[in-house]
């Protein structure tokens, strides 16, 4: 296979991201600040990253002044579309895409193939889907009930099921329950989606 230095930085970028995590934060910041060991090689791939991707947008940005229509082509273009009719500067256009791909490419494979599973494994909400595609073809904003199936679907299995946030400030949740700033609030979207409870 030829190489791929896209998809390699990429791999690497969310590998050394994630490794933070188990990090303390004064080691890897200190090892960002002196631009050492694997915050050197981070640097360098999100470098990498945001070249291809700067690639991308500068081409977009010219067919978009050229007048070609970028309607509906792609999301980078939808980007650039917004980011020009509100003049959004090229930080916005970069960050936006980075997030994009980041984001994207487990999440919605993982949400894809439940969502299939699921309407697969339910034939009468397969023949529903069906014929509300049929009835309505064209215009999502209708399709109401394949709408429901998705939400339904990532409730039960969401691309993500665990994830944490951190208190900016001191916080009391309704329950009473109070949070420090600078608390780590961890919680388990997989078993919440699954709980007749909640």
């Amino acid at each position: 296979m030829p190489p791929t230095p896209f998809a390699d930085a990429f791999k690497t970028t969310v590998k050394l991201s994630t490794f933070r995590y188990s990090t303390l934060p004064l080691m890897w910041k200190a090892k960002k600040f002196f631009n050492t060991e694997f915050e050197k090689t981070l640097a360098l791939m999100v470098d990498e990253l945001h070249k291809f991707l700067g690639n991308i947008i500068a081409k977009k940005k010219e067919r978009f002044v050229a007048g070609e229509d970028l309607e509906d082509k792609d999301m980078s273009a939808r980007i650039v579309r917004r980011a020009q009719g509100e003049q959004l500067d090229e930080t916005f256009l970069d960050n936006t895409t980075v997030s994009f791909v980041l984001a994207g490419q487990d999440t919605i494979c993982l949400a894809l193939t439940w969502f299939f599973w699921s309407v697969s494994s339910n034939q009468n909400v397969e023949k529903e889907i069906v014929r509300e595609i049929k009835q309505k073809a064209g215009c999502l904003r209708d399709m109401v009930y394949t709408h429901a199936s998705i939400y339904e679907c990532m409730k039960l299995f969401p691309p993500i099921s665990l994830y944490s946030k951190e208190a900016v400030e001191d916080d009391v949740w309704p329950d009473g329950t109070k949070v420090k700033k600078g608390t780590s609030i961890i919680y388990h979207i997989f078993t919440m989606g699954k709980s007749q409870e909640l």
